[in-house]
C-alpha cells in the first residue's frame, strides 16, 4: 500500500469512530427516553389504580339510602337512619370469613358498648350457616340476611369485615375495612368512644363470595 492511501484509511477509521459514537449516544438517549416514559407510565397506572380502588369504596360524606331487605328468617326488615338521633354502625360480615372470626370478640364488644352513643346493625353477605353462626357467637342485634341488589351496589358490599358509620341524615361518617387491629383499632376506639382488645395480625379483608 502506498502513502497516498494512508489518509483515506485514517478517514475511514475516523468515520467509523464517529458513527459508533453517534450510535452509542443515540442508544443512550433512547434508553433515557424509555426510562422516563416507563416511569411516567407507572405513575399514571398507580393513579388510575387508586381511582379504581377509591371508586370501589364508599367515600366519607357520601349519602346512602335506607336499608331494606330481609332477616335470617326471611321477614322483611328496614332501617331508616333518621329514626334515631345517633349514628348507625353497619357491620358487614360472613359466617365463613376468617378475619370476621378473628374480629368477633371486638365485634361483640362493639355491640355491648353501644349504649346511647350509636346503634349497631349487621349485614351478612350470605344466608349459609347464618342462624348457627349468630347463635354460636351470641350476637344479639338486628341482622340483614339479604339486601336489595341496588343497595348491595350502593353500599359497595365487596369485602368482609367492613364497618360503615352512617349519620342520622344518611351520610357516611367513616368506613373501616378489615379486622380491628393496630391503627384501625385505635381509630374505631377514638371515633366511637369504645375500648377494644388487641386483635390479630394483618387484618386484611376477605373478598365477598356469592352464596
Amino acid at each position: 500500500m502506498d502513502r497516498a492511501s494512508t489518509p483515506v484509511a485514517a478517514n475511514r477509521g475516523s468515520g467509523k469512530a464517529i458513527s459508533m459514537t453517534f450510535l452509542v449516544s443515540a442508544l443512550l438517549a433512547m434508553s433515557v427516553f424509555l426510562n422516563v416514559f416507563l416511569a411516567r407510565k407507572v405513575a399514571f397506572l398507580r393513579v388510575q389504580n387508586k381511582v379504581l380502588v377509591d371508586s370501589d369504596q364508599l367515600q366519607v360524606g357520601s349519602p346512602v339510602p335506607p336499608l331494606t331487605g330481609s332477616s335470617p328468617s326471611g321477614t322483611p326488615m328496614s332501617v331508616r337512619f333518621g329514626d334515631v338521633r345517633i349514628p348507625t354502625v353497619l357491620y358487614i360480615f360472613s359466617p365463613q370469613c376468617g378475619w370476621c372470626a378473628k374480629n368477633i370478640e371486638n365485634f361483640r364488644s362493639l355491640i355491648s358498648q353501644a349504649g346511647t352513643g350509636y346503634r349497631v346493625v349487621g349485614l351478612s353477605t350470605t344466608r349459609q350457616d347464618l342462624d348457627d353462626y349468630l347463635s354460636r357467637e351470641r350476637l344479639i342485634l338486628p341482622v340483614f340476611a339479604s339486601l336489595d341488589s341496588v343497595l348491595i351496589a350502593a353500599y359497595h358490599v365487596n369485602s368482609t369485615p367492613t364497618t360503615i358509620v352512617i349519620s342520622p341524615d344518611g351520610k357516611v361518617l367513616r368506613v373501616w375495612t378489615g379486622a380491628y387491629q393496630d391503627g384501625l383499632r385505635h381509630e374505631v376506639e377514638a371515633f366511637l368512644g369504645v375500648h377494644l382488645l388487641p386483635c390479630c395480625d394483618g387484618g386484611a379483608p376477605e373478598l365477598k363470595t356469592k352464596s
